[in-house]
C-alpha cells in the first residue's frame, strides 16, 4: 500500500536527503554524469609515477573549469591520505569467498 499525501510530506521532512521530485531526480542524474566524466577524464593520466597530489590538482582543475561545480574538500588530514598504493591482480579470498583482509597486508612481506 502506498503512503497519503500528508505521510509523504511528513516522511520528506524527516529525511531532508530525500528526493522528493522529477528536478531532485534529474540533479541526482546530472551529479552521475559529471561523476562518470572525470573518471573517464583520469583513466588516461593514471599511470605508475603520477603522484595523488597531482592527480588531486587535475581532477580540481577538470570539475572546477570543465564542468563548472564545486569539488569535495580537498584537504585531507595527513594520516587519511594513502602514502603507498600497490595494484594486485588478484585479492585472497577464503573457499568460501570472503575476502581476507588480514592477508592484503602481508601479501608483498
Amino acid at each position: 500500500m502506498g503512503q497519503s499525501g500528508q505521510q509523504q510530506a511528513a516522511d520528506s521532512q524527516r529525511r531532508p536527503g530525500l528526493i522528493k521530485d522529477a528536478a531532485g531526480v534529474e540533479g541526482m542524474r546530472a551529479a552521475g554524469r559529471a561523476a562518470a566524466s572525470v573518471l573517464e577524464m583520469i583513466a588516461e593520466r593514471v599511470k605508475a609515477g603520477v603522484s595523488t597530489g597531482e592527480l588531486n590538482d587535475i581532477f580540481h582543475q577538470y570539475i572546477t573549469k570543465t564542468l563548472n561545480c564545486i569539488p569535495a574538500p580537498r584537504l585531507l588530514s595527513g594520516y587519511k591520505t594513502p602514502k603507498h598504493i600497490e595494484f594486485i591482480d588478484e585479492l585472497p579470498k577464503s573457499a568460501a569467498g570472503k575476502i581476507l583482509h588480514r592477508q592484503l597486508g602481508r601479501a608483498k612481506k
